[in-house]
């Protein structure tokens, strides 16, 4: 990654209580969308690592994209949540 390069960084801090399935089909469907879009994932991590207390709870990916595509990344993102809420929503009635 040169000096030039521009990136940017998707977090997430919500595992969900009820699955961390929610939250891996949300990456999976997100991933989908880049690729798509013809973004590269450069990176993605956890924290806290594997074996802490609460290991995984907060996940950064880090984006072969530029500022003019946040606005992308927000739109691709809204919907899938708002499925996961949806979902959830249903099954608490």
């Amino acid at each position: 990654m040169g000096r030039d390069q521009e990136v940017l960084v998707l977090y997430n801090n919500n595992p969900y209580a009820r699955g961390p399935e929610f939250r891996e089909r949300e990456t999976a469907d997100f991933r989908r969308r880049l690729a798509a879009e013809g973004i590269t994932e450069l990176a993605y991590a956890t924290f806290p690592l594997e074996g802490d207390e609460a290991a995984g709870y907060t996940y950064a990916m880090l984006l072969d994209a530029s500022e003019d595509k946040v606005g992308w990344v927000i739109d691709e993102m809204q919907p899938i949540v708002a499925a996961t809420m949806e979902t959830l929503r249903r099954a608490t009635q």
